[in-house]
């Protein structure tokens, strides 16, 4: 990983679920002075959403970092295509309905780069686009100074924006927003239930800051006694140093 940041990421499937049963996916992609991340949480009620979350994060990074989501989710959805056709063809007939009304996911594609001229007094910038609740919080010395696309966690439903493996991308569901960063910011970028949990109280938030890998699984634990929803969880953590 490059000098000016540090990534640290963490998928779990449901409690009582298995990893191959998880429908979050994360891609992390660094290309030259800009690291690229994408999230996605497949909707479970639609056939073949893990593999179209995996579709769509592998894409999310693959292109340039200054690629729109739309390009994405074409590639993605090629891809897509290619893969479950076989899996598609050998199912009964009710399996093959379900599977032709397509595979949904919640998607957050970033890019972070640093600046180069140091006069600027700042580290460096991210862009993101989303389509639904995968959600970034922007955190300084503790304290969240940007939670983005979505802030408040009574608003998180259980039909948010989507992306389709079997349609195009309505671009009336897409949130762009783009900030700069200093060194010592954190971005901690997560699924749903997660977000909501993160959004009920700084504390959680300031927990995450500075815990290790290692304690990520204990703290998704305690989060699920706490009241957490019981749910994949897809979590990333990205350390800004500065160039």
């Amino acid at each position: 990983m490059s000098d000016w940041a540090t990534i640290t990421s963490l998928v779990l499937p449901k409690q009582g679920h298995t990893d191959a049963e998880c429908e979050d996916a994360v891609a992390v992609r660094e290309t030259g002075m800009a690291l690229q991340m994408a999230m996605a949480d497949g909707a479970t009620e639609a056939a073949f959403s893990r593999r179209w979350a995996q579709a769509l994060v592998e894409a999310g990074v693959a292109l340039e970092a200054k690629a729109r989501i739309a390009e994405a989710v074409d590639r993605a959805r090629a891809s897509f295509e290619a893969t479950t056709a076989q899996q598609k063809a050998g199912l009964p007939w009710y399996a093959e309905q379900k599977a032709q009304e397509g595979a949904f996911a919640t998607l957050l594609r970033l890019c972070v780069r640093p600046m180069i001229d140091r006069s600027l007094g700042i580290g460096g910038t991210w862009e993101g686009e989303a389509v639904g609740d995968v959600t970034l919080f922007h955190l300084r010395a503790d304290d969240p100074i940007r939670i983005w696309p979505n802030d408040d966690p009574n608003s998180f439903g259980s039909r948010p924006a989507l992306v389709a493996s079997n349609s195009d991308l309505d671009p009336n569901t897409v949130e762009r927003f783009a900030a700069t960063w200093r060194p010592g910011d954190v971005l901690l970028v997560a699924t749903d239930a997660l977000a909501v949990y993160l959004l009920a109280g700084d504390a959680a938030l300031q927990r995450l800051e500075h815990w290790s890998q290692d304690a990520w699984s204990d703290f998704i634990d305690h989060a699920r006694a706490d009241g957490m929803r019981n749910d994949d969880v897809a979590l990333v953590r990205i350390d800004l140093h500065g160039p």
